[in-house]
C-alpha cells in the first residue's frame, strides 16, 4: 500500500502570512468632515432614545428599507428606460432616505 503525502495547508499564502491572517484586526476609521461632524455624534445622540431591546438588524432592515423605496418608486413611476424628467419632489424625497439611512446605518453600529 502507498502511503499519500498530505496537501499543504496553506497552498496559496506562507506560513507566515496565514499567522499574520489569523492575528489581523479590522481598525477603520472615517474622517469625513459629515462623518466626524454630523452623522457620528447625531448617530450617538440618537441611539440613546432606542430601547436597548431593538436588534441592531432592524436598524439594518430599516435603512435598506430607505434605499429599496425610492428605488422602486423610480421603477414603476419612470419605467426601466428611465426616460422623462425627474420631479423636484423625488429628489427631495430620494436625499431624504439617504441622509435617513446614513444615520441608520451609523446608528446599528453603535
Amino acid at each position: 500500500m502507498q502511503v499519500q503525502k498530505s496537501a499543504p495547508k496553506h497552498r496559496h499564502f506562507s506560513e507566515q502570512a496565514a499567522e499574520n491572517m489569523k492575528n489581523h484586526k479590522y481598525h477603520g476609521t472615517d474622517l469625513g468632515l459629515l462623518y466626524v461632524h454630523v452623522f457620528s455624534p447625531g448617530a450617538n445622540k440618537l441611539v440613546t432614545y432606542l430601547p436597548e431591546t431593538l436588534a441592531p438588524n432592524t436598524i439594518t432592515a430599516i435603512g435598506l428599507a430607505c434605499t429599496v423605496v425610492p428605488f422602486m418608486m423610480l421603477m414603476s413611476i419612470w419605467g426601466c428606460n428611465l426616460v422623462g424628467w425627474v420631479p423636484r419632489w423625488f429628489v427631495f424625497f430620494h436625499s431624504l432616505t439617504y441622509f435617513l439611512y446614513r444615520f441608520l446605518d451609523e446608528m446599528d453600529g453603535k
